[in-house]
């Protein structure tokens, strides 16, 4: 699965950091777009300028949830509060044009995923309102539950059950995660063929099953066969296989903050918590770097111990399908 990474139409390449502060009633510097105005870009992105007007230094990831009226003055999205956000107000996610597998880009625009205002005043900033993007999430009980404002600004979260005085959002759900089909397998090959169902899958997500090496991700799909980094540990007929983002084997060393040997990048983005064996809690991804698998990850902790093939998995920002959300109801 993928991100939005391109901005098209008036906007230059990787062009996408905040700008400002401007000078005050009508002084320079002044915005470089009327703030409203809408720009395209890949996966059914579009993006929307809007002011933003911290009253200190505050720092923003990309994901974080952002909310606007026709004012067009952005706000981060407030934490849970009924009546604390307009009903049609717009919802989007803060957008820096974050890139992974790039480290070519590190030093500019192109491969930044937090950005702090310096001071109060008021900036230009990018909002994505539509197409996939990335979105702080605090919990997703199910890709099917109702999303809403979570008790953190930023934050939404698609609970079990409604959380009280939480804002509804319509038009935004978290991207599932995982998919499972069946296939055969052959002892020895990469190849997994009379796939049930090739909807989900993409290349790099991490393979599971019976058969299944450890750390087997998917190399290519090709119709009914799906091929794999790592060749199948026995032959199986109708096998269930489960195809995941977010999960990915890694090498850990006691007292470094990088794991290497990283397998897959599939739906791991920075500013996530990562969890697994030796990786100290609520431990973040700082980078990404890497073009092709093994990546290396880098993180805000050091690791506790030394292992090869240790499963990580991620959470908090994810993968969401944005459809020009607004908020819609109260809980």
């Amino acid at each position: 699965m993928t991100i939005a990474l391109n901005q098209f139409e008036a906007v230059g390449a990787r062009n996408y950091q905040p700008e400002g502060p401007f000078g005050a009633a009508g002084q320079t510097p002044l915005p470089s777009f009327r703030p409203g105005s809408v720009a395209a870009g890949d996966t059914e992105a579009e993006y929307v300028y809007l002011l933003f007007a911290p009253t200190a230094s505050q720092t923003v990831n990309q994901g974080d949830a952002i909310t606007w009226d026709n004012s067009y003055i952005a706000t981060v999205t407030p934490a849970a509060a009924s009546g604390s956000i307009a009903f049609g107000a717009n919802v989007g996610a803060f957008y820096l044009g974050g890139r992974i597998g790039d480290p070519a880009a590190a030093p500019n625009a192109g491969n930044s995923w937090s950005f702090t205002f310096p001071a109060a005043g008021v900036y230009g900033i990018w909002v994505q309102r539509a197409g996939t993007g990335l979105i702080n999430f605090a919990t997703v009980n199910a890709q099917t539950k109702p999303v809403m404002t979570s008790a953190v600004a930023g934050q939404l979260t698609a609970p079990s059950a409604a959380l009280a005085t939480s804002m509804g959002i319509t038009g935004l759900n978290a991207a599932p995660t995982s998919g499972t089909f069946t296939a055969n397998t052959t002892n020895g090959s990469v190849n997994l063929t009379n796939v049930s169902t090739n909807k989900f899958l993409a290349k790099g997500q991490t393979l599971s099953g019976t058969g299944i090496a450890t750390g087997a991700t998917i190399v290519d799909i090709q119709g009914s066969t799906v091929v794999m980094s790592l060749a199948a540990t026995a032959g199986g007929s109708g096998v269930t296989v489960t195809a995941s983002n977010g999960s990915t084997y890694v090498t850990t060393t006691n007292g470094s903050a990088q794991l290497t040997n990283v397998t897959s990048i599939a739906g791991i983005y920075p500013n996530q918590t990562i969890t697994g064996t030796g990786i100290p809690a609520s431990t973040t991804i700082v980078s990404i770097s890497g073009n092709a698998a093994p990546y290396t990850i880098t993180m805000s902790a050091a690791a506790t111990a030394t292992a090869n093939n240790i499963n990580a998995t991620v959470s908090g920002y994810q993968e969401a399908f944005l459809r020009w959300p607004y908020v819609s109801s109260q809980n």
